[in-house]
């Protein structure tokens, strides 16, 4: 979205990461469901060796992990050489520390925009809303899936406009069928997950009025229901467990064992 509706920019988080000081342990930040490795950063340095360590053991600690048993990596899911836990007394000794996006930032000043993008678009069409905002849903598993697949449309529209900050609301309009209408980081971002075809991006119109404008066409449009409907043929979805995720990340930190990256400015690092 370019004309009407500007994206926020601002430093909010200056100091917010001020507790990375992480002594000599790889941080992960897991947001949703996609891994920031540190290494990926376009102002990181190229990776340093640091002391080897003769344990063949990788040491996860998981932040929120709390009031369960970790998971077997080998047992579940053939992940060698792997320890998860929630204790954190091992702090020092582990040699990744796994924490959501939660645990570090609570509040992203970019969910304003979202609810602004959402009073402008109802100008044009008309929009449902469930929730504590709306209509309120029957409690249980699935029924955020099962209300969607009443419609045609739902709009996954992110509280952050971050890189890889993709979350459960897109899969819930691929789950229930829907054609989800995305608000979020960028749509190269998003081709990394779904066809180019399986979603509309805010960004590829110039104003709220002409995105309304197309949804009002697609609606009546078979052909353009189709189009955006068809990759559904060719692919499917696979849903891993927190579980998984968690050893999965284990897994990269014990494939890059004995080097880390260092990011001299955070904030830079997270905006990029």
């Amino acid at each position: 979205m370019h004309s009407d509706l500007s994206l926020i920019k601002n430093s909010a988080l200056k100091g917010i990461f001020s507790l990375v000081g992480l002594a000599a342990v790889n941080f992960l930040l897991l947001p949703g469901i996609c891994l920031l490795n540190l290494s990926d950063a376009s102002n990181a340095e190229p990776s340093v060796p640091v002391s080897k360590d003769n344990n063949p053991k990788t040491l996860l600690l998981v932040w929120a992990l709390k009031g369960r048993e970790p998971p077997g990596c080998w047992e579940y899911f053939r992940i060698s050489g792997c320890t998860i836990t929630g204790d954190r007394r091992r702090y020092n000794e582990a040699d990744g520390v796994l924490m959501r996006h939660w645990d570090v930032v609570h509040k992203f000043p970019q969910a304003r925009f979202r609810v602004h993008f959402y009073n402008h678009l109802k100008e044009y069409i008309k929009i449902d809303i469930f929730g504590s905002a709306g209509t309120i849903l029957p409690e249980g598993k699935g029924s955020v899936v099962k209300m969607i697949r009443r419609y045609r449309f739902y709009l996954a529209f992110e509280n952050s406009q971050h890189t890889d900050y993709i979350t459960e609301k897109l899969w819930n309009a691929v789950r229930g069928g829907a054609i989800p209408v995305v608000l979020g980081p960028s749509r190269k971002n998003y081709e990394r997950f779904l066809p180019p075809e399986a979603f509309i991006h805010v960004d590829d119109f110039n104003t709220v009025q002409e995105l309304a404008q197309y949804l009002l066409k697609v609606k009546d449009s078979p052909s353009l229901i189709t189009m955006h409907l068809s990759w559904r043929k060719d692919y499917s979805l696979y849903f891993a467990t927190w579980d998984e995720y968690y050893c999965t990340v284990c897994k990269v930190v014990r494939m890059r064992k004995g080097k880390i990256d260092v990011v001299k400015n955070l904030t830079a690092w997270f905006y990029s």
